[in-house]
């Protein structure tokens, strides 16, 4: 497609979340967990460079974790989907970017490297038992679709979750 052709693709990326929380306690001490979003996570390919160049969130996620009274592990993953016909699984992802995090005492299994959520639970890290609340920060980042992709609404539901041993 030359640049001087109007763009006809349009596809907007809605991403929502499910958050599924899953404290284990012991006697007076909880494991806490929570996810909160710092931007909008629609992604619009109305143009020639949104459709050819990967589209990124920034900080789209804080995971913020206390794990009181056990070792934990966090995972995440695409749990659910809708797309228009024609789509095919791989030729536009999702992907998780690991930017920082206040603290690494306790912290094991890090993946620091941008991943390609899929439908199967991905660990992000793992956490021994600590009085510290972590928040770890990361990017959402969606590959570039190019021209090929069927244009339309795509849906994404993630889900993040926190396990104890």
């Amino acid at each position: 497609m030359q640049n001087n052709q109007p763009i006809t693709y349009r596809m907007r990326l809605f991403c929502t979340l499910l958050l599924i929380l899953l404290p284990f306690s012991k006697s007076l001490a909880q494991n806490t967990f929570s996810l909160n979003t710092t931007t909008g996570l629609n992604f619009n390919f109305n143009t020639a460079s949104s459709l050819e160049n990967d589209n990124v969130k920034q900080n789209a996620f804080i995971v913020t974790v206390r794990p009181k009274s056990s070792n934990i592990s966090v995972y995440a993953r695409i749990y659910y989907y809708s797309a228009p016909y024609g789509f095919v699984p791989g030729s536009m992802n999702l992907e998780l970017d690991y930017k920082s995090v206040n603290s690494t005492t306790g912290v094991s299994n890090l993946v620091t490297s941008p991943f390609i959520l899929s439908t199967s639970d991905q660990r992000l890290f793992s956490i021994s038992r600590r009085t510290t609340t972590f928040n770890f920060y990361y990017d959402l980042i969606c590959t570039a679709p190019g021209y090929s992709t069927a244009t339309g609404h795509y849906n994404f539901t993630l889900m993040f979750t926190m396990t104890s041993p």
